[in-house]
Formats: structure tokens, C-alpha cells, sequence
């Protein structure tokens, strides 16, 4: 694969653990099912530092054979940084993505690491989701969406929590 080092330099670097379930995924799956796919978050050593990465793949597939795969990671840093800066983080409103297999991507809960399974209420549930679904709770509201990259049929999820006092407050204001 192709990568840069700290001065931006780029070169390339021999694919390792392509053919290793679990660690090869990012190459065996989209082999095996010739669609999209999303890896679960995994740990690698970057520079002398340990990051959580993502691979977004395809197959790259000639008339009906398999002949290798195209893909971008994605540090998982720069999501949770994107969140941090959205309208959402606030002390009343939460986001979350979380993987396929319930692993929490990103959010703008600060107590929740990432990397590990969510402790979110409902989250047992979410692969019964076809779409939005829609909870309202003592104190806040809860809206949880499916997102499928391409053609994967395995989606990630979209968690949206928003305090009903916070809501109420923005209905008034743009009533007056």
C-alpha cells in the first residue's frame, strides 16, 4: 500500500496479514462477497504510535473475477475530531457511530472510549434496524439510523440523542 511518513514523503509498503482472518478482512471479505465492505476498528502501530484505523475497500473485480481490492483507512482520530467539532457536541446533545459489530467509531460522549462495544441503551437491538427508528426516553429523545457504505449489507449506525429540555427550548425560540 501506498502511505506517507512525517515530512509527507510517500512510499510503499507490503501488505501484511491480507490472508489472516480477523486482521485480513480488509481483503478477505470483499474477496469472499465481491462487495463493499468496512472493516471493525483495529490497532496498528503508526510511527512509533498505536492508532485505531478503519478500511473502507472495494473488490476490484474484471467481468466476474476477483482481482484485488482498493481502499482508503481512515483514523479514527480524525472522525472523533470531526464530531468534536460539530453542532452536536454539547453538554444536552450526543452523537454516536458505531460499527457494524456495536464498536463505538466516534461520539460526543467524552466518558465513552473508543474502540470497545457501546454501552448505549438499545444497542442490543440495532440489527433488527431497517431504518430510522425513533425512541422517546424519560429525558431525552433518541433517533438511530443505519448507514450502508456502497453495497455492503452490513451497516454501521448513526446515534442521535437529544435532550428534551434542549429541544422544548429551541422549539420556543424559533416560535418568538
Amino acid at each position: 500500500y501506498w502511505t506517507k511518513d512525517e515530512t509527507g514523503k510517500t512510499f510503499t509498503v507490503p501488505l501484511t496479514y491480507y490472508n489472516v482472518p480477523g486482521k485480513g478482512d480488509y481483503f478477505l471479505t470483499p474477496k469472499a462477497k465481491k462487495e463493499e465492505y468496512v472493516t471493525e476498528p483495529q490497532k496498528y502501530t503508526i510511527y512509533g504510535k498505536e492508532v485505531l484505523l478503519v478500511s473502507l475497500v472495494a473488490p476490484i473485480m474484471v467481468d466476474t473475477t476477483f482481482k484485488g481490492v482498493v481502499g482508503v483507512d481512515v483514523n479514527l482520530e480524525d472522525v472523533q475530531a470531526m464530531l468534536y467539532f460539530s453542532e452536536f457536541n454539547t453538554s444536552v446533545n450526543k452523537l454516536h457511530m458505531l460499527s457494524n459489530t456495536h464498536i463505538r467509531i466516534a461520539t460526543t460522549d467524552t466518558t465513552q472510549p473508543l474502540g470497545i462495544a457501546s454501552k448505549i441503551d438499545g444497542v442490543k437491538e440495532l440489527d433488527k434496524l431497517t431504518d430510522l427508528h425513533f425512541v422517546e426516553k424519560a429525558t431525552q429523545y433518541q433517533a438511530t439510523y443505519p448507514v450502508y457504505f456502497g453495497n455492503s449489507s452490513k451497516p454501521w449506525y448513526i446515534i442521535i440523542e437529544k435532550s428534551k429540555w434542549s429541544y422544548m427550548t429551541q422549539l420556543l425560540i424559533e416560535q418568538f
